[in-house]
């Protein structure tokens, strides 16, 4: 299955989770830029290609919706460009392991994904700043991956799992 937006040969993928978890700077990552250790919060929706490469599939493409942690109901309507986003092939969902909040949300954002979209979109699960040490195990139904934006540790693999499962 390919994206169905105007996108060509590229994912669709929703990137959620509470304010301050490390999305934009993982974005920012993937796609080569310097940690920052500074927090600028995402306001509305940053749009990121982000390309992989993939054992299995080769080269993927991906359009990243990088959704701002503060307003769920941003998921369905951009109040600043006034667009309607209604179908993504797959969602992340990111926490912040060493955030009890962020961690215990990560079933609510999951319920709000499936709420809108339904069963009908692969999820997964990052658990972001694994580096620090200790913190929030997620144990959920959700394949979960561990990464580090600031020491670049495991930074493809979400993206390589959710290739393997939308070309299968």
């Amino acid at each position: 299955k390919m994206a169905s937006s105007s996108t060509t040969d590229a994912f669709k993928v929703l990137l959620v989770g509470d304010a301050c978890v490390g999305k934009s700077a993982f974005l920012h990552k993937l796609m080569g830029c310097e940690f920052e250790n500074h927090y600028i919060p995402t306001l509305g929706i940053e749009i990121h290609h982000i390309e992989v490469e993939t054992p299995q599939c080769g080269k993927t493409k991906f359009v990243v919706y990088d959704f701002g942690g503060r307003d769920k109901y941003s998921l369905v309507f951009d109040q600043q460009t006034g667009i309607h986003f209604s179908e993504y092939d797959c969602a992340i969902i990111m926490y912040d392991s060493s955030s009890l909040k962020s961690y215990k949300n990560v079933m609510v954002w999951e319920r709000e994904v499936e709420r809108i979209w339904g069963n009908d979109i692969p999820i997964v699960v990052i658990r972001n700043k694994i580096d620090i040490g200790g913190g929030h195990i997620y144990e959920g139904p959700l394949e979960c991956f561990g990464v580090s934006s600031r020491s670049d540790i495991g930074l493809e693999f979400p993206f390589i799992r959710l290739a393997e499962i939308l070309y299968s």
